[in-house]
């Protein structure tokens, strides 16, 4: 009787489980249908609305399960930022362009983007319109872009310059009594210095000065020439501290073009649109957008260019970053498919693991051996091992404030002894049977033997990128040698010693490609392909159409798991330019 009763009981809460289960898949698939419906989002007066705000990264980043239970904070992404406008500029649906300027986190190099398309945009005739509440100069820069720039009557402007600041840690890790054991060739390869040094050495001061120097002159000169001032005038603002100004002032100096509260900007657009003032702005994000209008881009089942993303650190193994076994396998991939014609490596990376760097360089050299068409277009960093990867393309694509170069390769290990024995009262002893035995053993400093094969294995390792990029940019050895030894460079710098052949965007490599290839320049196709399971296919449904090809996900996350780090590392040091 018992034995029957726990049956029953059991036979319940089994029943009670499945029902829940059925009634949650079926509700899942439900809501992807209603998503995924072919009714458009937008009307026939649609404004594109651009919101500089927050996080915004290379393209989509997908949320995971534990994201959507925990919280996440992204913003748009700068593929569908990009793509909307220059789609958006032949769009008869599209009337113009608004642009809320509200603080968000984007590289120089990747608003210079934002600004081509936005200039192209323009040429159709339509109209672009930038608003808020406090302009911070990064964002500034891109609102110049607009015909009208629009300022809440109490808000500010921020333009001062920029810098570049580095942290060090040396004194920190003797505090706790651990040393770095550092070997490196290149005296401008500085990415080791926050564990050896206090400051900056003079090297490291000299090419941070010449790449913020050259860099800071393009963005002024681009604000000067869209608003119509003298770039003496954009360095006034910004030795003037404009921050503290009046807002007046900003409109007296031609800085913006109005005060206006954002209300009052939105009853201008809806009199653009011929609406009435308390009818609803009819606006799209980019990233609606690119589900609505996904088609207007190629198919994977046609022939088309290939734009791989390598976006962050360069690691061996793992599963976020640019993991090397996990690229080389897409390469071969791409390589082997007869509808790629064409490739472009869009790099953002400022490199990482010298071993992964060499294994994606030899599996994209597989592919040109296919003949089809290798162009490389970098971001905001396409430095060390991403330049390492992308030294041997056809052609090489960077923006004006790019930061690339940064040919060097370092090795770094750490010695806690003193942590271990004065810090925490450790002590150990270690019996080893071979000289190298206890090399990467962080108990003990490196003996002068472990020392000079570290240091020849890696000046081997820097022989063979010095021979990698003499190869792929058609240099000699001693040139690349005098241009490298870890020093970043700027793109028009780059451009000049030729280590990149063209200033031009994503869509400038996209097309040159595409036309090598005799395709249209919309006939390409973004990889790695995402990975879609339930949580993934409602997420897409939500975007209001499934199909659009330039979906998938990409981790920029910049710490890697300590595991995965190879000791050799051909890496540009982390640098935030303010």
């Amino acid at each position: 009787m018992l034995k029957r009763f726990f049956i029953s009981v059991l036979g319940t809460i089994t029943g009670i489980w499945i029902f829940i289960i059925i009634f949650f898949v079926a509700m899942m698939f439900g809501l992807v249908s209603l998503l995924t419906s072919e009714g458009s989002i937008f009307s026939s007066k649609s404004v594109l609305y651009i919101d500089l705000a927050g996080s915004i990264v290379e393209r989509e980043y997908v949320p995971t399960v534990q994201d959507m239970v925990f919280g996440y904070e992204t913003g748009e992404n700068l593929s569908d930022i990009v793509t909307s406008i220059r789609l958006a500029k032949d769009d008869k649906d599209i009337k113009g362009i608004y642009i809320n300027c509200a603080g968000s986190s984007l590289g120089v190099a990747s608003r210079g983007e934002i600004l081509e398309a936005l200039a192209d945009f323009k040429t159709s005739g339509k109209w672009v319109y930038a608003y808020s509440d406090n302009y911070t100069q990064e964002d500034y820069y891109v609102a110049t872009g607009a015909d009208d720039i629009y300022l809440n009557p109490v808000g500010s402007v921020d333009i001062h310059g920029m810098a570049s600041t580095t942290m060090f840690f040396k004194n920190l890790l003797d505090k706790i009594g651990v040393k770095a054991e550092v070997v490196k060739v290149g005296d401008f390869k500085s990415a080791v210095e926050p564990y050896l040094r206090t400051d900056m050495s003079d090297s490291s001061v000299l090419q941070t000065r010449v790449f913020l120097d050259n860099i800071w002159g393009d963005v002024a000169g681009s604000i000067a020439k869209h608003q119509g001032v003298q770039v003496a005038d954009v360095n006034m603002w910004a030795d003037s501290i404009s921050l503290a100004w009046s807002a007046q002032q900003y409109v007296d100096a031609k800085m913006v073009t109005a005060l206006k509260y954002r209300s009052e900007v939105d009853d201008i657009i809806r009199g653009k649109l011929d609406l009435d003032s308390d009818d609803k702005l009819p606006t799209i994000s980019p990233t609606d957008y690119m589900a609505e209008h996904g088609n207007k881009l190629g198919k994977s089942s046609s022939k088309h260019v290939a734009v791989l993303y390598c976006v962050g650190d360069i690691v061996d193994a793992g599963s976020g970053g640019i993991v090397g076994p996990t690229v080389v396998a897409q390469i071969q991939e791409l390589a082997e498919d007869d509808d790629v014609s064409g490739l472009v490596l869009r790099v953002n990376s400022g490199g990482g693991s010298a071993f992964a760097s060499e294994q994606i360089w030899h599996a994209l050299e597989q592919f040109k051996e296919t003949g089809k068409p290798f162009y490389v277009s970098m971001g905001d960093y396409a430095a060390s091992g991403g330049y390492y990867i992308s030294c041997g393309a056809d052609r090489i694509y960077a923006d004006a404030n790019t930061l690339t170069g940064s040919i060097g390769i370092f090795g770094l290990l750490f010695n806690a002894e003193e942590l271990l024995s004065d810090k925490l009262g450790i002590n150990t002893q270690t019996v080893e049977t071979n000289p190298g035995s206890t090399m990467l053993i962080p108990f003990g400093p490196l003996t002068e033997r472990q020392h000079a094969a570290m240091q020849g294995y890696v000046e081997n390792g820097y022989d063979t990128f010095v021979s990698r990029v003499a190869a792929g940019r058609h240099m000699e050895p001693a040139e690349v040698r005098r241009i490298g030894g870890g020093r970043v460079w700027d793109g028009q710098s780059a451009l000049k010693l030729g280590l990149v052949d063209q200033l031009g965007d994503l869509n400038t490599a996209i097309s040159a490609v595409a036309k090598k290839c005799g395709l249209d320049s919309n006939k390409y196709v973004c990889y790695p392909k995402k990975q879609l399971g339930l949580f993934g296919i409602v997420l897409d449904g939500a975007k209001a159409k499934l199909g659009v090809e330039d979906k998938y996900l990409i981790d920029a996350a910049y710490l890697r798991e300590i595991k995965n780090m190879n000791p050799v590392q051909a890496r540009m040091e982390p640098i935030f330019i303010q």
